[in-house]
């Protein structure tokens, strides 16, 4: 599901579960673009079920860690500033 808070702003949360033994991720993230060749994304993953009994899986999705990403992304567009001019001349 992801929803557009504005223009520069974006929302987004994923759910994933395995029907079988109930365990799961919930995966929630932001995006705000902070230029126009500039955005920062800030995402994290938690998961659910039961964790591993020794060597024995007991879920899908139980040994899912905590995790948390901040991601930097920078765009070039210089390929932008040289389009080649129209075909009729303009």
């Amino acid at each position: 599901m992801s929803y557009p808070i504005d223009v520069t702003l974006n929302a987004s949360l994923m759910v994933l579960v395995d029907p079988l033994d109930g365990s799961g991720v919930v995966a929630p993230s932001l995006s705000w673009d902070l230029a126009e060749n500039v955005s920062l994304l800030g995402s994290g993953y938690v998961g659910w079920g039961a964790l591993p009994a020794g060597l024995e899986l007991r879920s899908s999705l139980g040994l899912t860690p905590l995790t948390v990403l901040v991601q930097l992304r920078v765009y070039d567009q210089r390929s932008l500033e040289r389009r080649p001019p129209p075909e009729d001349g303009r």
